[in-house]
């Protein structure tokens, strides 16, 4: 949650000074450092929440929302408990995609590829307004050949190879092959001799 009372984040000069603190918190590389705009824990706000257009703080028409968001969806964000999380911010995204603004714009297509829409009222929402906008189409466009791509992969029995990243787990290989149809893959075991 916010440190401040409402009263200060109402304040222009105070928000005009802070924002400078935020934007330092986004603009560092580290995860520890740029997820702290988030809320400490579920439903208590943070400054994302407090930015976003239509939030207490937001005196920019989304701008440093926009640049929080655009950090965590390129960065650690992209996950589908942080995009469920966000749905009760889909209003205000939907209106700044409308707007052409790229990072709203790759967040409901995340939520699209994620399958984190929480009803079908919204998604239905969410389709048209990506449909839109000439970007928008472009992306929706994109998304839905990455779905046509999976569905197709899931009724041919899966994929025919698989490879985990060198630092994976017995438990993140068992995961992977619970949550869906791998029938085709072949193994290849390997031996190493010291």
């Amino acid at each position: 949650s916010v440190p401040f009372p409402d009263e200060a984040l109402t304040h222009d000069k105070f928000i005009e000074i802070f924002k400078n603190v935020v934007k330092n918190l986004v603009d560092d590389a580290r995860c520890e450092v740029h997820q702290t705009v988030l809320g400490i824990r579920e439903g208590k706000e943070g400054w994302f929440e407090m930015f976003c257009l239509g939030g207490i703080a937001c005196d920019d028409d989304g701008e440093m929302f926009s640049l929080m968001l655009s950090k965590l969806i390129s960065c650690c964000c992209r996950k589908k408990r942080f995009l469920l999380s966000i749905n009760k911010l889909l209003s205000p995204l939907m209106l700044l995609a409308l707007r052409e603004n790229q990072s709203s714009l790759e967040t409901l297509c995340a939520m699209l590829d994620l399958d984190a829409i929480e009803n079908r009222d919204n998604k239905l929402q969410l389709i048209s307004t990506l449909q839109s906008t000439q970007m928008g189409l472009k992306m929706y466009a994109k998304v839905c050949e990455r779905q046509i791509a999976l569905r197709e992969l899931q009724q041919k029995g899966g994929p025919r190879k698989l490879t985990l990243p060198s630092r994976s787990t017995d438990n993140d290989l068992a995961k992977l092959l619970s949550s869906g149809s791998f029938g085709n893959l072949s193994f290849t075991y390997f031996c190493i001799h010291f």
